[in-house]
């Protein structure tokens, strides 16, 4: 076989991280790794474990964790909504994500837990898709493993020998898949909707409204630099070009790609070509063009500050902005997902860890 490293045949399974499942989610419904649920959750009720028999509700804080086989004594390490989870659930959903752990963890160890935890939220996850009628297609299934084979330069032979080394069989595999694109829908079905990032939230993000105003005499800059690169006359035309703006916007227009709003600067601060170029350049003018060993450079002076008033807004491109959202999205759908696996989810279905 071709791949490096460990092979995972699922990719929402076990040993990812949030920020995975996160980024995945901004733009597509694609299965990912994440594993949040590192926390234990609080204020769960009990669990009523009376539906099975006694020997198999029995948990104990003296678990032993290890490589299980045929003569290897289960125990029940959690339980949801009263149906124990043994350490052989934990162990089938762990062979089944393609991971190389052995289960050779001590029981108080905290990779324990978070494998438990981890299979927990599996569990949950899948529940909760199950509820809303969320459905997984065949066609889907069958770009999942394609994308997995691919990943991994595997062939049909490829995938079904490694399948049969980690005790699974192309149906169960293909349960496990559809499990898996479940949980990654129905966390953004339900999470999704709840995260929403204003133009307002990006502007602040920006620092458009700092705490504080500006010190005293600091400059606000907007620059357009053009490199010289294989061809300096072409630069020097482009330059010229943006010099004959003759308002704010035309600048930053014109200026396309090459322009950046360089904030509110102590001109004391600036490097040497800056100062050069901003030297007795008024409020709301342009500089001469300056240029220097790798290319030429015009300012904007948009503003200085008296120490007092609020600061203009940053300008912030469209391409700029996207990244913004992206970060602040990012940031809210962590403490969201945090939140629903460790706190909501448990509740409703009544887990007790042991």
């Amino acid at each position: 076989m071709k791949s490096n490293g460990p092979v995972k045949l699922l990719r929402f399974g076990w040993g990812g991280s949030c920020a995975t499942i996160i980024a995945l989610l901004l733009s597509s419904t694609a299965p990912v790794a994440f594993s949040c649920a590192e926390a234990k959750p609080k204020s769960q009720p009990a669990a009523k474990v009376s539906s099975k028999p006694k020997s198999e509700k029995v948990a104990s804080q003296e678990l032993t964790f290890e490589p299980l086989t045929l003569g290897s004594v289960d125990r029940v390490v959690a339980s949801i909504d009263g149906e124990p989870v043994t350490i052989s659930d934990v162990h089938d959903y762990v062979r089944s994500t393609g991971s190389d752990a052995a289960l050779k963890f001590d029981p108080t160890a905290p990779e324990f837990r978070k494998i438990v935890l981890e299979y927990l939220s599996h569990e949950l996850l899948v529940r909760e898709a199950k509820a809303a009628g969320v459905a997984v297609t065949e066609p889907e299934i069958d770009a999942y493993i394609a994308e997995i084979k691919n990943q991994n330069h595997f062939d049909d032979t490829q995938l079904s020998e490694l399948l049969k080394s980690r005790g699974l069989n192309t149906e169960s595999y293909r349960k496990q898949v559809a499990s898996d694109i479940l949980r990654t829908r129905i966390v953004g079905n339900r999470l999704r909707a709840k995260i929403n990032v204003s133009d307002e939230d990006i502007t602040r993000f920006a620092g458009a409204r700092p705490d504080s105003a500006p010190a005293a005499g600091s400059l606000r800059l907007e620059q357009v630099y053009i490199p010289k690169g294989n061809d300096p006359e072409k630069a020097k035309e482009e330059i010229e070009k943006v010099a004959a703006a003759d308002s704010e916007s035309e600048f930053r227009e014109l200026g396309g790609a090459n322009f950046t709003d360089l904030g509110y600067l102590d001109p004391s601060d600036l490097r040497t070509e800056l100062q050069t170029a901003v030297g007795g350049v008024d409020v709301d003018e342009l500089s001469e063009v300056v240029e220097n060993e790798d290319g030429y450079l015009l300012v904007y002076v948009v503003e200085k500050s008296d120490g007092s008033s609020e600061p203009k807004a940053p300008v912030i491109s469209e391409a700029e902005k996207e990244v913004i959202r992206q970060q602040i999205f990012q940031e809210r759908m962590k403490d969201e997902l945090e939140r629903y696996l460790t706190v909501e989810l448990p509740k409703k279905y009544n887990v007790e860890f042991n």
